[in-house]
């Protein structure tokens, strides 16, 4: 964690070890939600608690349900791009190996399959909600797409 004024480092955590890619995060749903691109989970950091303190350390959310494992060693990559939906009550996460976004409820992991309304995720990497809009910044395409 970093202070956003003047930039000094407030706490340092250790999400995982091993073969793990902490890869991209948002802030929202109660805290800061980061992807872990080499396993099925999610790292939750929440808002509004001593970061620095005991018990301080990141949560690790399983993701389940239509989420499509990858497999382990870090060879295949998972979760990518994350974003709240636009209601706020969810996230939203590319899986890069599967070329799919799905919806997870941040309280269980249960990620559901979403078929977007135009555009891909293809290669997605960065995701931006605006009102109802999903903009997916595709890294490998060097494409930006945009599903109403």
């Amino acid at each position: 964690m970093v202070h956003a004024g003047d930039g000094r480092v407030l706490a340092t955590h250790q999400a995982a070890t091993g073969s793990a890619f902490v890869n991209d995060v948002v802030v929202g749903c109660g805290g800061a939600w980061f992807t872990d691109s080499f396993n099925d989970v999610l790292y939750f950091l929440p808002a509004g608690r001593d970061l620095a303190g005991a018990g301080a350390a990141p949560r690790t959310l399983r993701l389940g349900g239509e989420w499509a494992p990858v497999p382990p060693g870090g060879r295949h990559w998972g979760a990518n791009g994350i974003e709240r939906t636009p209601d706020g009550r969810a996230l939203l996460v590319v899986h890069d190996t599967a070329e799919a976004l799905y919806r997870v409820d941040p309280r269980t992991g249960d990620a559901t399959r979403t078929v977007l309304d135009g555009g891909s995720v293809g290669n997605g990497d960065g995701l931006v909600v605006h009102g109802r809009t999903l903009y997916v910044v595709r890294n490998w395409a060097y494409a930006i797409d945009v599903s109403p």
